[in-house]
């Protein structure tokens, strides 16, 4: 094969790794239901069925052909067939670039253009969009149009038979997208340069521009050949000059689809730091000097297409790829015909080798380019292998089934429709949820008369304080709106809108807080997507979403399944393995839910601060400062403290973020919201007075809270977040040299200047401390550098604060010269450093009887790593010592079965005559000694139930309501009842408050 197969085979395959990744847009979708309903024989008349602000809109759809072709193909082979599909066109669209080679000419600088194109296009192929035909028939345009020049030597091109192929391809391209009409355009423009470039001797119009005007002329008229005739044209999409696109110009929306190719928004994203966006402009530059360097022999054809494409990709930087796919033949036609002005210095030999090794040089820079773009590292960050699969948003499929459902039970009026916040939204439910209509999408020229609307209402729930319901409410009026369909790709924007219609649920009695200037109520949470229904104006809607139903109801979809694996932090070979994070559904449900739980925080405390602000004005001013001082201080004195939060979103944003976790072990940022959430639990709701009754539970909520973020931060160490909580627990507990490692990855992740002061101040106080701790654990080091020292200098080390330092010796030194007390020391040790999964792997079951509290670090471990059933078997194994009573070394009996044995034996050892007062009091002492035996076996009794309690509370967090309520029952059988205890037939126990409070939300 020679170097020219081979630099074909390359640029080829490149164009096909280029275009085989998993297609995430969201109008995908959009197109597919348009499809459908053209399989079914509908839409081909103007009527658009989709939205609900459209009536008497006449829709032209340009991609009609287009979307049919893709629903067919979605048929035959689902998401995948679509994939190939585009990367099939893709390589046949790199295929005809090396096709601008003249006769005679080499492929070198073909090859290097085609290459310098297809980088340029990266970017734009990542969304499987109609525009690649339009690709392929600027292509195609230019390559008829240049066919003689690329057959003969002739410096004149004439016409040949071929260029009127360009009439049916105009008639099928203007069926299959919007941007058919550059293909006319580019006829014109060469039209125009013979027009120009025509000789003076000639006394008229030439032939070359008769035909290419005639060809023009006849292009147009072949556009018609629509279902829409003269309504086909129209100005594209993304242009910004429809009322639509000139109103999203307020909205966030606005800079992220309609920017200049040297604009803010475009420079300081991620696309202009991919290599597409240096190709485009060398393929900018280099077209310029193309035009100088065959400045005798220019084509002003050529000349005009080019300024043109250039012109509408600085305007419109989403019109690059139409200028790439132009430039590249542009530039080889001028390189070739300008090349004998060129001459390499040194004779032939010399003019002989260079082309050679540029081959070369080529072939190599093609299999490096391979090698890089199977990881996705020629295209915009963030990076993903190559992969062939359709992948929708998991939040926007779950609504719009749910949405489909609730339609199917008739919960919506016929006459009222939904707001739907983002473009993303209308294109899932077209797809998924054709039922519910859609009000604004991604086709803005159906949406001027509503554009200034919409944009409004987004700017009402986006504005961060202020009356909202004031100039929403009348606009959702005028548009029958009853309900918001709640998503949008952006955190930052769905966070403001969602903090604006959230109610607040009052943690006692479940019942909306009233707020005046507000009348929704939150009614379904799937995944990142809510939907908010209006009180009043409603015949039937979904139930409200209460936090207390929601996580106190068995439900098979919240059960919290195992990871199937540890995490595993990624290395330099992931990249090339199809290991894709297409985002979880449950990850953004857990972080909804912890912004709920801020939401019900900022009510809470704006209640407190209000009442203590009334208690405070009325005490009055009395007579004299000592007085009023004294009424100020009784008043804070009995100032009850700020509210506990109510614990139920966050017991459900742990359960989202599991199984977010269950999916996908190695996403860092479901570890970062499980620990915030764990944090919040432990610290911010009732939990924190139950830890004092169940002291279990507080070092299971300390491990399980530093286990998440150790894993977030360990897989993501750019996750400041992660680190922050870290170091405060780690100083709380009084690890001081973790504490400052996690300040020094601080230093390294954080911009802001004010915040990298503040760090910086904390790591040099905290170095001081360090190094005092190092100083101190030197000097009295004496007596213990003997290896068999080793647990006593790690507990001097932890004594210091130098945990990390004190773990380190244990592990470099063998449990064989420490024994049992260092193994146990070591493992706690690892607890408390968040290595829960390294406790797992050490806890082989041959260790059982070797280890003292075995079962119960075993049971920490797990439930911090997620596996709730192995935690909860190993506290089954850990309590059944205290199920049992030893009545003699041979007989081990149930503890009830025991205390039984111990009052029969007393009251049957008491004699029924007695022969004196002696004998009498002998007796009674022998009695009560034997009684003394009921209080061990009360106490296992209470021990045993405080567990049960905690592996309720487990099971509550796994999802497993049904069994969580079988173990509170099961501990509140050794209370009764109150009458019962202090009748003597039941034992009170420490965690009992638990038990009943739980029991009370869970019947509610």
């Amino acid at each position: 094969m020679t170097l020219g197969r081979v630099s074909v085979v390359l640029i080829c395959s490149l164009a096909f790794l280029l275009a085989s990744t998993p297609a995430r847009n969201s109008d995908l979708w959009l197109h597919l239901a348009s499809g459908r309903e053209l399989s079914a024989g509908r839409l081909l008349d103007g009527t658009e069925p989709f939205s609900s602000t459209t009536q008497g809109v006449f829709w032209v759809n340009h991609s009609w052909l287009s979307d049919f072709l893709l629903y067919q193909i979605y048929k035959l082979g689902d998401g995948a067939a679509l994939i190939v599909v585009k990367a099939v066109l893709t390589t046949l669209l790199a295929a005809l670039l090396l096709s601008f080679r003249r006769r005679g000419e080499g492929m070198g600088g073909v090859a290097c253009a085609s290459l310098v194109a297809l980088l340029a296009l990266g970017p734009w192929l990542l969304p499987l969009q109609s525009n690649l035909w339009s690709l392929l028939g600027v292509v195609l345009t230019l390559y008829l149009l240049e066919r003689t020049c690329l057959t003969e030597d002739a410096p004149v091109p004439r016409a040949r038979p071929e260029c009127w192929l360009l009439v049916p391809l105009f008639a099928l391209w203007a069926n299959l997208d919007e941007w058919f009409v550059l293909g006319p355009v580019l006829v014109g423009l060469y039209a125009l340069g013979e027009l120009l470039h025509r000789s003076p001797a000639s006394g008229g119009v030439t032939p070359p521009a008769r035909r290419l005007l005639l060809l023009f002329c006849v292009g147009l008229a072949a556009c018609l050949a629509t279902p829409y005739h003269y309504r086909i044209f129209a100005w594209p999409t993304f242009l910004g000059l429809n009322l639509a696109e000139q109103a999203l110009q307020y909205d966030p929306l606005g800079p992220s689809m309609i920017f200049p190719s040297f604009g803010g928004y475009f420079t300081g994203s991620p696309l202009f730091r991919s290599p597409g966006a240096w190709a485009y402009y060398f393929l900018l530059l280099a077209g310029a000097v193309s035009f100088m360097l065959a400045l005798r022999t220019w084509h002003l054809g050529r000349l005009l297409v080019w300024l043109a494409l250039a012109a509408l990709s600085l305007y419109r930087a989403r019109t690059i790829p139409f200028f790439a796919v132009a430039a590249a033949p542009l530039l080889v036609l001028n390189v070739q015909q300008g090349r004998g002005r060129l001459a390499l210095p040194g004779g032939p030999i010399l003019a002989k080798r260079v082309p050679d090794l540029v081959r070369w040089m080529g072939v190599l820079l093609g299999v490096v380019l391979l090698v890089l773009a199977w990881p996705g590292w020629l295209q915009p960050a963030p990076y993903q292998p190559r992969g062939w699969a359709v992948e929708p948003d998991g939040s926007l499929v779950r609504m719009a089934e749910q949405l489909k459902r609730q339609h199917a039970e008739g919960r919506f009026r016929a006459d009222r429709f939904a707001l739907t916040f983002s473009p993303e939204v209308a294109h899932y439910l077209a797809w998924f949820c054709p039922e519910e209509k859609g009000f604004v999408d991604s086709r803005w020229p159906l949406f001027d008369r509503v554009a200034d609307d919409y944009v409004r209402m987004r700017r009402c729930l986006l504005q961060k304080e202020g009356d909202v319901a004031r100039e929403l409410v009348p606009l959702l009026d005028a548009y029958r709106l009853d309900r918001i369909v709640l998503y949008d790709a952006d955190w930052s924007r769905l966070a403001q809108a969602y903090r604006h219609l959230f109610r607040a649920v009052d943690p006692l009695t479940t019942e909306p807080m009233p707020r005046q200037a507000m009348e929704w109520e939150l009614r379904v949470v799937e995944g990142g997507a809510t939907l908010f229904c209006r009180r009043s104006g409603t015949a039937s809607s979904p139930p409200p979403f209460q936090y207390r139903r929601a996580a106190y109801l068995s439900e098979p979809d919240q059960h919290v399944p195992p990871a199937p694996r540890p995490p595993q932090p990624s290395n330099w070979l992931d990249v090339f393995r199809c290991r894709l994070d297409p985002g979880s559904a449950d990850r953004e449900e857990a972080a909804l839910h912890l912004l709920s739980s801020d939401v019900q925080a900022e009510e809470l405390n704006a209640q407190w601060l209000l009442s203590q602000a009334a208690g405070l004005v009325g005490c009055g001013v009395a007579q004299g400062t000592i007085t009023t001082a004294a009424a100020l201080a009784m008043r804070l004195q009995i100032t009850p403290p700020l509210p506990l939060l109510p614990s139920e979103p966050l017991l459900l944003a742990v359960r989202a973020a599991r199984r977010a976790l269950a999916a996908n072990p190695d996403d860092a940022r479901a570890f970062l919201l499980l620990g915030e959430a764990y944090f919040r639990l432990a610290r911010q709701t009732q939990e924190a007075t139950w830890q004092a009754l169940l002291p279990p539970l507080a070092s299971l909520r300390q491990a399980q809270i530093l286990t998440a973020l150790e894993q977030a931060a360990t897989l993501r160490p750019d996750l400041d977040q992660a680190h922050a909580l870290l170091a405060q627990l780690y100083w709380e507990q009084g690890q001081m040299d973790r504490c400052l490692d996690h300040l020094y990855a601080r230093l390294r992740i954080v911009k802001h200047p004010d915040v990298v002061a503040a760090v910086r101040g904390e790591v040099d106080k905290l170095e001081k401390v360090v190094s005092e701790s190092e100083r101190t654990y030197q000097a009295n080091l004496v007596g213990k550098t003997n290896p068999s020292k080793a647990l006593d200098r790690a507990q001097l080390a932890s004594r210091y604060g130098l945990s990390r330092k004190a773990l380190q010796i244990l592990q470099e030194s063998s449990p064989v010269i420490f024994g049992r007390a260092g193994v146990e020391y070591q493992l706690d040790l690892m607890i408390k450093a968040g290595q829960s999964y390294e406790v797992v792997d050490v806890l082989k079951p041959e260790l059982e009887f070797k280890i003292n509290h075995y079962h119960w670090l075993k049971a920490v471990a797990a439930a911090s790593c997620g596996d709730y059933a192995e935690a909860d078997t190993e506290l089954d194994k850990g309590s059944e010592r205290l199920r049992r009573i030893g009545l003699s070394p041979k007989l081990v009996v149930p503890v009830r079965v025991g205390m039984a044995f111990h009052v029969g034996r007393a009251v049957l050892s008491f004699p029924l005559k007695t022969a004196g007062v002696a004998e009498w009091v002998t007796a009674l002492r022998s009695q009560v000694k034997t009684l003394d035996s009921l209080v061990a076996a009360a106490e296992l009794l209470r021990e045993e139930a405080d567990w049960q309690v905690l592996r309720g509370l487990l099971a509550l967090e796994a999802g497993e309501v049904a069994k969580a309520g079988q173990h509170f029952h099961a501990a509140l059988d050794v209370w009764r009842s109150q009458t019962a205890t202090v009748a003597g037939a039941g034992l009170d126990f420490p965690a009992r408050p638990i038990a009943q409070e739980m029991l009370h939300r869970m019947q509610e």
